[in-house]
């Protein structure tokens, strides 16, 4: 019976867990389409990708109930990267100049990132971590991830600027 009990509440848990990342990667997607609704005229000037967002902070924690700060989409022009991301349905952002900026794979950390590769922007002291979006699987994040990652050190090398948004 105590058996009976136990997988029945695994069971549910289980069931649980199914239906709120379901949700969750739901409300990410529409998040996106907000975004390249909303940003179009300057996604089609440069290359973007739908990607996670973790904060330094977030990132050197231990144990944390989600893997990133936020959802958005991550646009390369030129030597200029901007992330923009929805927060309370605003859209928000923050860009960097990729000639002043570190740029680093740092792969993936099973115990405190979920399984994700993650790549790093440092603008000065501060670290932005990043991993592409692959739904709720982890499949296929370090191809996708390193494939950002290609980008933005190919951009880095990029004689142009990015003045121009």
């Amino acid at each position: 019976m105590l058996i009976e009990i136990m997988l029945i509440l695994v069971g549910a848990a289980t069931v649980s867990m199914f239906l709120q990342e379901r949700y969750e990667a739901k409300k990410r997607r529409k998040d996106r389409e907000k975004i390249i609704e909303a940003r179009t005229h300057l996604l089609d000037q440069g290359r973007w990708f739908p990607v996670r967002y973790c904060s330094q902070i977030r990132f050197s924690q231990a144990w944390r109930f989600s893997f990133s700060d936020s959802d958005g989409i991550l646009l390369i022009i030129n030597s200029r990267a901007t992330y923009f991301y929805l927060k309370s349905g605003e859209i928000l952002e923050f860009a960097f100049n990729l000639h002043e900026s570190k740029i680093e794979w740092i792969g993936m950390k099973l115990y405190t990132n979920g399984g994700f590769n993650w790549l790093m922007i440092q603008n000065s002291s501060i670290r932005y971590y990043f991993t592409a979006e692959t739904c709720s699987i982890l499949k296929g994040t370090m191809e996708k991830t390193h494939k950002i990652y290609d980008e933005l050190l190919l951009a880095a090398r990029s004689k142009e600027t990015g003045e121009s948004f």
